[in-house]
């Protein structure tokens, strides 16, 4: 399953939003996303979650969620150097 937003409070997944969120057929799922995403396909919600993602972290504290780290579908990654 690929997440389009992964969600870690503690060093543990504390939410995230995935295929049984944007392929969803029936009621609302409660995940990361808010809804937004749900029954809306994988590439409505990779564009939604890329256009969304500093709003859902922003306000995430009021929701409930403690957030320390964070890993967005597309995101640019850092390269460190292994040497």
């Amino acid at each position: 399953m690929t997440a389009v937003l992964t969600v870690r409070a503690g060093g543990s997944v504390a939410g995230s939003c995935g295929r049984s969120c944007y392929d969803a057929e029936h009621e609302p799922c409660r995940c990361v996303c808010g809804g937004v995403n749900h029954g809306a396909g994988f590439e409505a919600a990779a564009a939604n979650a890329q256009a969304m993602a500093e709003e859902w972290i922003a306000t995430a504290p009021a929701d409930g969620w403690d957030i320390d780290t964070y890993l967005l579908l597309g995101a640019p990654a850092d390269q460190h150097a292994l040497f």
